[in-house]
């Protein structure tokens, strides 16, 4: 089953081809990192992969996409990207965690994994994996936050883009990738089971208020 996954959960995009079997093998991928330009990057990123795969756009037979946690737009474009495509070809979506793609992309999943997304305003995305079985989250906090909810615990691996920001202890830098996302389908995906409905994890509120939420000006 030749799958398209997409994920804009985070600064940079990551779109790939994977061949979906009992062993997902990606054929194709392309990771690029353009904060606030995903819907420049996006369209011409899954052409680009499609010719390198050797594939048309006819012969996908399911989409993936990441539903964050991630910044309200950039999140966005990746999921409607994926929507609109699985749309055009008639093909299921299936919407996973972007912290799973990470977690679930590292070739060692053993033990106790961090995966740490900058989310602005001096807090992270996070979820704790044992295993490769997430444990804890997705949430949003301080990175005191997410060290308080290990409660002590060391963990065998610390990774993402906020782990590195806030040079969390053992920080290494990862991505969600397009076999993390497959594989973060779990049986649903080889199993050919009907996705559910695609929901954000946008975790809050975006800053943008609509004009009609707002206070008139010279009103209490």
């Amino acid at each position: 089953m030749l799958t398209l996954a997409v994920d804009t959960a985070t600064a940079g995009i990551v779109v790939g081809v994977v061949s979906v079997t009992a062993h997902p093998h990606v054929l194709a991928e392309r990771r690029t990192h353009s904060p606030a330009r995903h819907g420049e990057t996006v369209p011409p990123a899954i052409a680009a992969v499609l010719i390198e795969a050797g594939c048309t756009p006819s012969q996908l037979e399911a989409v993936v996409v990441g539903i964050g946690p991630g910044p309200f737009t950039g999140l966005r474009v990746g999921i409607v990207s994926a929507a609109a495509y699985a749309d055009a070809l008639g093909v299921p979506v299936y919407g996973v965690g972007s912290l799973d793609a990470v977690a679930l992309g590292l070739p060692e999943q053993a033990g106790l994994t961090v995966v740490a997304t900058d989310a602005r305003r001096r807090e992270v995305y996070w979820a704790i994996y044992v295993d490769g079985e997430r444990v804890d989250g997705p949430n949003v906090g301080t990175p005191a936050d997410l060290s308080d909810r290990l409660g002590g615990r060391a963990a065998d691996r610390v990774v993402g883009g906020g782990a590195m920001l806030y040079d969390l202890p053992g920080a290494e830098n990862a991505g969600p990738t397009a076999a993390g996302l497959v594989a973060a389908t779990g049986r649903a995906l080889v199993d050919r089971q009907p996705p559910v409905p695609l929901r954000a994890a946008y975790l809050r509120r975006p800053d943008a208020v609509e004009l009609a939420a707002r206070t008139p000006a010279g009103r209490a």
